[in-house]
């Protein structure tokens, strides 16, 4: 197999050789999908926010390797993880030699929810209508 260019720069044709088929990858592309809370000792997060999601994108053998290194990304932001669900995905970027972590998503992140107000309660008019 020809080794490819890999770089920044490069990783556009890379892609185009992968999804013509011209191309493959050592290892698979995973999107890991995790779900964490913020560890308020190691990180200053607001108080409203509860918990959040992200999606790391990983370079790795098998999807527990992929859920292992996502779990140090999200270690490395600030936050605790509770679940991680690995899912091969096409890549996006060039592939590397060893597994790694490639980029992850912004945070989404979820609020409390007792902190709003509660919701009226429901009436129903009298006279037929709502």
């Amino acid at each position: 197999m020809t080794r490819l260019p890999i770089g920044p720069r490069a990783a556009w044709f890379w892609r185009f050789m992968y999804r013509a088929g011209f191309a493959r990858a050592a290892m698979p592309h995973w999107r890991v999908v995790v779900e964490a809370v913020p560890d308020r000792l190691r990180g200053h997060w607001p108080a409203e926010v509860e918990g959040m999601v992200v999606s790391v994108f990983v370079w790795a053998r098998t999807p527990e390797e992929a859920e292992g290194l996502a779990q140090l990304a999200v270690d490395a932001e600030g936050l605790c993880l509770i679940t991680a669900d690995a899912a091969r995905a096409p890549p996006a970027c060039a592939p590397s030699a060893e597994p790694k972590v490639v980029a992850r998503t912004d945070f989404a992140y979820f609020g409390r929810i007792d902190d709003h107000d509660p919701p009226a309660p429901m009436t129903r008019n009298t006279q037929g209508r709502s």
